[in-house]
């Protein structure tokens, strides 16, 4: 039998950047949320090669001035692609579910008359405690799941299915989990490698409650473009309050504040120049 290949022609996805234009509009509604999506935005567009001063952000009050924005830019012509990003959290009212709609409807309409491609990053959540509740939990159990590796050497297939168990499990976010557990121990070495030079005491002497809370904070910074700098370290020393020693917590994030400095410098000055 023939492969795909003998009957279809196939478009290669570019990967690159460079040379192109964007418009972003984001929202000032969910401030913190948005500004963690346009973090992880900035840093994915220079990592592919987007000049910094290619790239335009507007911002409007909320998801239903999206629409209307970004056909201004689009309308424009001076964009090869535009970017929404911002947060809907559901209230008590029927309001969540006009805004949601009517937002993500009038982006599809000004990509359909316009031609102009829009990657709407506009999230719908339920409220703002449910997400940090979720992003604790995959914190927990990770941190479970890389702690007993780190004392007994078990498989993380074996691992991992034991943490599914949990009741508490299915309240957690189970394909970020999985990224964050098997990654870790897959890449243990090279992260050991990059906490030993941020460290005042040799790898060694650290917890194994220290140890894993930085390697998965090493970990997020390095490969989660996504989780926000901010994000990473606050996960890491709340994880450190509640398992790890007194003060341990000043010391983890002191440790991935410096990794910080130097893997995510761009978007970190990026911050501060938004003040």
């Amino acid at each position: 039998m023939g492969t795909k290949k003998d009957y279809f022609s196939e478009l290669d996805p570019a990967y690159h950047g460079q040379g192109l234009k964007f418009g972003i509009v984001m929202s000032r509604f969910n401030r913190d949320i948005c500004e963690g999506l346009l973090s992880a935005c900035e840093a994915e567009l220079l990592r592919l090669g987007v000049a910094r001063e290619d790239v335009l952000l507007v911002n409007v009050p909320g998801a239903l001035e999206h629409p209307l924005a970004l056909q201004e830019l689009a309308l424009s012509e001076k964009y090869d692609a535009l970017i929404a990003l911002g947060a809907v959290v559901r209230g008590d009212t029927y309001h969540f579910e006009v805004v949601s709609n009517e937002s993500s409807r009038g982006i599809l309409d000004v990509q359909l008359k316009t031609g102009v491609p829009i990657a709407n990053a506009i999230l719908t959540v339920d409220t703002e405690e449910q997400g940090h509740q979720r992003m604790a939990e995959k914190g927990e159990f990770t941190l479970q799941g890389v702690y007993a590796w780190l004392v007994g050497g078990a498989d993380v297939t074996l691992i991992a299915a034991n943490l599914r168990e949990d009741e508490q499990f299915k309240r957690a976010d189970e394909a970020y989990f999985r990224i964050l557990l098997y990654g870790v121990l897959k890449e243990e070495d090279m992260l050991s490698a990059r906490i030993a030079p941020l460290l005042d005491r040799p790898l060694a002497e650290l917890s194994p409650i220290e140890r894993g809370i930085l390697l998965i904070g090493v970990y997020e910074l390095l490969h989660c473009p996504d989780v926000p700098w901010r994000v990473a370290i606050n996960e890491g020393v709340e994880l450190a309050k509640k398992f790890g020693g007194t003060d341990g917590h000043k010391y983890i994030n002191g440790v991935l504040d410096k990794l910080a400095q130097d893997v995510r410098s761009v978007e970190i000055e990026a911050a501060k120049s938004r003040g």
